[in-house]
């Protein structure tokens, strides 16, 4: 009796199906198409919501007081201060705003330098420069351990953080001899 039952709902769902169908096929796969490109939106936005904010560097400074980074990883993201050929380290950048004030220029990054306006003239990707950036962190976020994710750099380089030497890489070029 409960086979037959089951049989029989699925031949009247089928043949009330079959009738939709032929009815108006045309009204019903408008619906199902705007069923799944709602869908897919939907489901677009709601994956690329982060929950971490989006915090942009101003004038090579980054605050991140309001936010618990051990919790809510930034990117570093925004204007950056740039010496463009010259290779500094902290103390330099010290004595030289002392000495010279604040004569920054600033860089968005992630980017490239290439085409950056300077002087006039808009910049190669040929040569060297240092980056600068100011990150101010809460008081909680002080004791707790932090790191930095950096991309593949296939350039020399070398990585200060509160003025200690934390990385550095050589790449040496070789030259043809004449």
């Amino acid at each position: 009796m409960i086979s037959l039952l089951i049989a029989l709902l699925q031949n009247g769902v089928g043949f009330i199906m079959r009738g939709i169908l032929r009815v108006g096929s045309r009204t019903v796969w408008l619906y199902i198409v705007a069923a799944v490109v709602v869908g897919l939106v939907a489901g677009y936005v709601v994956l690329s919501v982060s929950d971490s904010p989006k915090l942009k560097s101003e004038e090579g400074i980054l605050d991140l007081t309001q936010v618990q980074i051990s919790t809510n990883p930034q990117k570093l993201a925004g204007e950056w201060a740039f010496y463009w050929q010259e290779l500094l380290s902290p103390e330099d950048i010290r004595v030289r705003s002392v000495r010279e004030g604040n004569h920054d220029r600033w860089i968005s990054i992630p980017s490239s330098w290439l085409g950056y306006p300077l002087d006039g003239q808009r910049l190669s990707g040929t040569g060297y420069a240092t980056f600068r950036l100011v990150i101010q962190i809460s008081e909680q976020d002080r004791n707790e351990p932090l790191a930095l994710r950096l991309p593949s750099i296939f350039n020399a380089y070398k990585l200060w953080v509160n003025d200690e030497l934390m990385e550095e890489v050589v790449r040496l070029v070789r030259t043809r001899a004449t």
